[in-house]
This record gives structure tokens, sequence and C-alpha cells, in this order.
């Protein structure tokens, strides 16, 4: 069995890559970076990101988005 590493991204608008085409985005390339890096394990990135989003409300959210899920790594992002 391939071994799966689980990465979470959770912020705002800065993460989501807000006015930028999706394929386009950080998070998009950082995916394709990492997938080639790290095979053949697996990875599973996860952007939990919501646009417009305060510190406040990610604190909030993080013990369904993030926590419950128990991700091996979490980048956060607030601006």
């Amino acid at each position: 069995m391939t071994e799966e590493i689980s990465l979470f991204l959770f912020g705002d608008s800065i993460t989501v890559g807000q006015l930028v085409s999706p394929h386009k985005t950080w998070a998009v390339m950082l995916s394709q970076y990492l997938s080639e890096q790290l095979a053949p394990r697996r990875l599973l990135l996860n952007n939990a990101s919501i646009n417009g989003n305060t510190t406040r409300q990610g604190l909030e959210r993080m013990p369904y988005d993030i926590q419950s899920h128990r991700p091996n790594y979490v980048m956060t992002q607030f601006g």
C-alpha cells in the first residue's frame, strides 16, 4: 500500500487565490510540485480556505475543517 501524506491549506483570500484562475493558484502549483517530489507516496492536498474569512472565523471552523481530518501537515495563512 502506498503511503499517503495529507496537507491542508487553511486561510482566507490569500490562500484561495482570489482573482486568479483556479489552475494558476499557488495551491495548485504546490500540489503539482509536491506530488512530483513525493512520488511514489500519494499526496492529498485539501485547500480548506474561505475567501473573506477573518482570523476569528478561521479559529471557529478549525475543529471541523482541519482537526477532524487529522492531517499530517497544515499550512495556515490569513492576511
